[in-house]
């Protein structure tokens, strides 16, 4: 699966913005225009970590004008302590990461165990010692499940949605999401 996300990044990456959406990205950079994309994903879920890929190709086409907020979407009989990816996840928001910590997680579906996840601490240059007692607190814990609880409540797709505005994308392709940013962007002017 990993290599199947990494050539779709590849592939999605190389291909360049449209010139109406360029000279769009251009003029909505100027005005400081910041679309927040709402991500509502389940760690170990391919599903998810493919609609990463490709939020993280819109990402790099339009810079500093999408901003995730990530979500935790997991079945409910699940418990959030035994999901060491989702605790990753909010330990690494703490400190400013957690969508960079969720995107290590969807690239390493097969590494979640505590060491894996204090490894990517360190390669996202978080202060670790902080980060693995936020693992390891209550607090983070609860927070997960409370996330996890309200994902739930909003009777989303299972394993992967997107919402930007209020459109939920349940299977996100690039020239979608490029659709979907446009009109969050024009309907912000």
């Amino acid at each position: 699966m990993k290599t199947i996300a990494m050539g779709l990044l590849l592939a999605l990456a190389s291909v360049g913005p449209a010139p109406a959406q360029e000279t769009r990205a251009a003029r909505t950079a100027a005005a400081g225009m910041t679309v927040t994309v709402l991500f509502y994903g389940d760690v170990t879920s391919p599903r998810a970590a493919q609609a990463a890929v490709v939020l993280r190709a819109l990402m790099e086409r339009h810079p500093n004008q999408v901003a995730v907020e990530f979500h935790h979407h997991y079945p409910a009989n699940v418990e959030a302590q035994s999901r060491i990816g989702d605790l990753a996840i909010d330990a690494a928001a703490a400190q400013g990461r957690a969508w960079d910590m969720a995107q290590l997680l969807f690239s390493n579906q097969d590494r979640h165990s505590s060491a894996d996840v204090s490894g990517m601490a360190r390669q996202l240059q978080l202060d670790v010692p902080l980060f693995e007692m936020a693992v390891q607190s209550g607090d983070v814990a609860l927070q997960v499940a409370t996330d996890a609880s309200n994902s739930a409540r909003l009777e989303l797709p299972p394993e992967v949605a997107l919402v930007i505005g209020e459109e939920t994308i349940a299977q996100p392709t690039l020239d979608l999401l490029e659709a979907r940013l446009a009109k969050a962007l024009e309907s912000a002017r």
